[in-house]
């Protein structure tokens, strides 16, 4: 599990699922994104607008943006104190124009800002998967793991026992391989691991007699799952 996220990790993962635009603060793009143990417990990674307890993701959207200007006209606040000490990344969203003195700033504070066209809700959600996703606990296993009946089932044991031989004798009969020798587990939730397949073993299984196997080619579509639970 890595012990920081980047702002040039976000863009790189999200730019074309989201069409996240990189405006300004491009010299300082692996500014650390992570929760301190030190910070209020209200703080979170990202969410809208708070100025009181900052978000390390700043999203600002058509009602931030019009918060932001009553706070310029009826006082003597600028919209530059948007920059905390805290704020690694800012996010303009539905598409809006940035105005100038905040690009300047972002610039001049080397803090990355971003536009997207996206509402507000669906890119926290968007970042929020993505973030939830990376910085999960994840674990290699030695098994074929599989959907067996609906259910997810890793079959182990030790080398040459036969574990491959039982997968292939079950794909025959209609069930699906997820990952042969190496699956992945991330654990999403207190009591729920997800498994996958590490790419360069997507749809390949290897068996004692019979070689590297293509499954995906051999049975079909339908013989291969993505993903399954544990």
């Amino acid at each position: 599990m890595p012990d920081q996220l980047t702002p040039l990790d976000l863009y790189l993962h999200l730019q074309e699922n989201i069409d996240l635009k990189w405006v300004a603060g491009k010299n300082n793009a692996e500014r650390p994104i992570k929760r301190s143990l030190h910070l209020n417990q209200q703080s979170t990674l990202i969410g809208h607008l708070n100025l009181i307890h900052t978000n390390r993701i700043q999203v600002i959207g058509k009602k931030e943006r019009q918060y932001l200007n009553r706070l310029t006209q009826q006082s003597s606040h600028s919209p530059e104190e948007i920059f905390s000490r805290r704020t690694a990344a800012i996010v303009f969203t539905h598409g809006q124009n940035i105005p100038e003195a905040i690009i300047k700033t972002a610039n001049a504070r080397q803090t990355p800002l971003f536009q997207t066209d996206l509402s507000s809700g669906d890119l926290i959600d968007a970042v929020r998967f993505y973030i939830s996703d990376l910085l999960a606990e994840k674990i290699t296993l030695h098994g074929v793991f599989m959907e067996v009946m609906g259910s997810g089932v890793l079959i182990t044991g030790e080398s040459s026992i036969g574990k491959s031989e039982l997968a292939l004798e079950l794909i025959t009969r209609g069930h699906r391989l997820v990952a042969d020798d190496a699956p992945v587990f991330t654990r999403i939730g207190p009591n729920l691991l997800d498994g996958t397949c590490p790419e360069v073993l997507k749809n390949f299984m290897e068996v004692r007699g019979l070689g590297v196997l293509d499954i995906r080619a051999m049975y079909g579509e339908n013989a291969i799952k993505p993903r399954k639970h544990l």
